[in-house]
């Protein structure tokens, strides 16, 4: 039953991705796309690849900070798994939905408590420097305005998120509740609090992380010929990349490309541009993570090997 049930989701996601995307090519003359992809200069393309494996690298860098400072993790060992996870990821429900392969097989060498402390605290930092970037990007455009709403949503679930991990009522509140399930989690969580400049640099890497997304973004509108302004994108894309961390689709394909036509129509980019770009985006990720497919099977090789 439980099978079936995962399935069920499997088809519904699976179904809500390739609804939208047939909805958005209705909209459009979706001989537009490959036109655009034929004609788009390649050396920007192979630069977003390139910007890619960067941020990788990046979010390894800063996992690899927490993993650390519980368990005598290497950065290469941070970054394969990190590598396996983006890989599962394009195909698993919303934009994380990889963090349950890092989880699996990082607890192997962590423990579970460890593992999942340090991914949630990786995230809410993320989360924070998503915000950041959003606020900044809509301030720099003409103020929060109309866009007000979207920000004010995601810092009501980051600040919900933050008080879960580092408010002490609600801490005190968990353990009561949860006992001995959640003591080991929160425990690692206090080993990071302790050390404010290791919070500041998760911030930085998060931060670094966000830019880096929005440059892949940029680098591949100008291989389609357009020059959009960076700090439109870096509201946009922000906003984006909070929507598509939504479940309901297969690694946010759908979402995403309807995201970026509606939220780029703003300022005037052609909805088949935009969608072009979104296209490109996923598969770029897929090359670039699919190293971690290869990690993964000769992790898994060696994992049943020992037992």
């Amino acid at each position: 039953m439980e099978g079936y049930k995962k399935w069920i989701g499997f088809g519904f996601r699976i179904s809500i991705s390739i609804a939208i995307l047939v909805y958005l090519f209705y909209r459009i003359d979706w001989q537009d796309v490959p036109q655009k992809v034929q004609g788009a200069d390649y050396k920007f393309i192979v630069a977003a690849l390139f910007a890619t494996n960067i941020a990788i690298i990046i979010s390894a860098l800063k996992w690899h900070l927490l993993c650390k400072q519980t368990s005598n993790i290497t950065f290469w060992e941070s970054l394969r798994w990190y590598y396996m996870g983006f890989f599962f990821s394009n195909f698993l429900p919303g934009s994380i939905g990889g963090d349950a392969m890092r989880i699996y097989y990082s607890s192997k060498r962590m423990g579970v408590a460890n593992s999942v402390a340090s991914i949630t605290v990786e995230r809410v930092f993320a989360g924070l420097a998503l915000v950041l970037t959003a606020i900044i990007g809509f301030i720099g455009v003409s103020g929060l305005g109309k866009f007000s709403s979207q920000v004010w949503i995601l810092a009501v679930i980051f600040v919900g998120l933050y008080l879960v991990l580092f408010n002490r009522r609600i801490i005190n509140f968990m353990i009561t509740r949860f006992g001995k399930s959640v003591q080991g989690f929160y425990q690692t969580i206090e080993q990071y609090k302790a050390q404010k400049l290791l919070l500041v640099k998760l911030l930085i890497y998060s931060m670094a992380f966000q830019v880096c997304f929005v440059w892949i973004t940029d680098l591949l509108y100008r291989a389609l010929g357009e020059e959009v302004s960076f700090i439109y994108q870096l509201a946009f894309v922000a906003i984006i990349s909070a929507i598509t961390m939504i479940p309901i689709s297969m690694n946010g394909l759908g979402v995403r490309e309807g995201s970026y036509s509606y939220f780029f129509a703003m300022i005037g980019i052609a909805e088949a541009t935009s969608i072009t770009v979104s296209l490109l985006f996923y598969l770029i990720v897929l090359i670039a993570t699919s190293p971690g497919a290869i990690f993964w099977l000769i992790y898994k090789g060696k994992v049943e090997t020992e037992a």
